[in-house]
């Protein structure tokens, strides 16, 4: 009975974050938990690669490359594991961007979605998943990259780039025999960086995993995680000539919340009462009340994976950010659920989804 109050007391608090009334309803987008956004703090987001590069550069994020002045100080514009493909007319502007000396590009996919992007620059990434063939003949998603100077890593599902123009430079390269449709490849190239005219750069990495949650951080399979190797990328790419990074958030799928517009008191306040309650199921109980929590957050998630509609531009990003944190707040607490989850095991899904059943019941 004890968890059952619990338990509704804590919908009752997410609920009303999503009630409070103070001026009119605006559709906000809260990421799916498989979409590599920056604003997502589940494992295939890049809540950590983000968070760790404002805290060094000024960073913002931005729904349409149309956001981007043609004039201006040069910026460097980040796409990461796109789920919309990117428009011929926003394909053209990019190149425009690009070719002006206006931006510098990051762009880190292993799908044919970005090819939009780069068939235009002469450049592309086959689109195909690699499996490496280990010294035991088995196949394995998971396999080290090497990137000579900037050092190594490790890449999942990982694509290669298939068409890469003279002038480049190859950065970092698969490391060991792949299998691609039975086509066998050694040491593909992984990661391309290209110098324009203009003096833009452009570098294409052929998987978007490489700096998302559970591949940036340290991990027992990882120890020292992909941090070191993502932000000599970020290095490579800004110099000493400025310090604006911009994320493109427009083309991922996410679900459409109606959030309220509300003072940044109100938000403040929601976020503290929010890891107030996680504090205390913590001390009430320590094993049980923690799966509730998750429960309660991938109940939602797989809604919104299974249900998912177009994603809206976003109105408010605070309103956004505020969401993301929410989550974050509880997702982070234990490392050992993260980890189930980063594994993406469907049955420990499945076990949490049933506590929650189990618990209203």
């Amino acid at each position: 009975m004890k968890g059952r109050y619990i338990f509704y007391v804590l919908i009752l608090t997410y609920l009303t974050s999503l009630t409070v009334a103070a001026g009119g309803i605006q559709p906000v987008i809260l990421p799916s938990t498989a979409s590599t956004s920056p604003l997502n703090p589940y494992p295939y987001g890049l809540y950590n690669f983000y968070s760790d590069l404002t805290s060094l550069y000024d960073v913002g994020f931005i729904s349409t490359p149309f956001d981007i002045a043609l004039e201006g100080d040069r910026i460097l514009y980040v796409v990461i594991g796109p789920e919309q493909s990117f428009s011929e007319a926003e394909a053209g502007y990019i190149a425009d961007l690009l070719n002006s000396g206006r931006i510098d590009l990051f762009l880190s996919d292993e799908t044919n979605i970005s090819n939009s992007i780069l068939t235009e620059l002469g450049i592309e990434v086959d689109g195909r998943i690699m499996v490496l063939k280990d010294v035991f003949d088995e196949s394995r998603y998971i396999s080290r990259i090497d990137c000579g100077s900037l050092g190594g890593g490790f890449i999942s599902k990982s694509s290669y780039v298939s068409v890469i123009p003279p002038e480049s430079e190859v950065l970092c390269r698969g490391d060991g025999i792949f299998i691609v449709d039975g086509e066998v490849i050694s040491n593909p190239p992984i990661a391309v960086r290209i110098i324009l005219d203009s003096g833009s750069e452009i570098l294409v990495i052929a998987d978007s995993s490489i700096c998302t949650n559970f591949m940036y951080s340290s991990s027992w399979w990882n120890i020292e995680g992909n941090k070191g190797l993502c932000m000599e990328f970020v290095n490579l790419l800004l110099g000493d000539d400025y310090d604006t990074i911009i994320f493109d958030i427009g083309h991922y799928i996410g679900s459409q919340l109606m959030i309220p517009i509300i003072t940044d008191y109100i938000i403040k306040s929601i976020i503290i009462l929010q890891v107030i309650i996680g504090f205390v199921l913590n001390i009430m109980g320590p094993f049980l009340y923690p799966f509730i929590v998750f429960a309660s957050l991938l109940v939602i998630g797989t809604y919104i994976d299974v249900f998912r509609v177009g994603y809206i531009k976003v109105s408010d990003p605070t309103l956004e950010a505020m969401v993301s944190r929410i989550i974050k707040e509880y997702t982070h607490r234990f490392n050992s659920v993260e980890l189930f989850l980063g594994l993406n095991i469907k049955w420990f899904r499945r076990f949490l989804i049933d506590k929650v059943i189990s618990e209203i019941k």
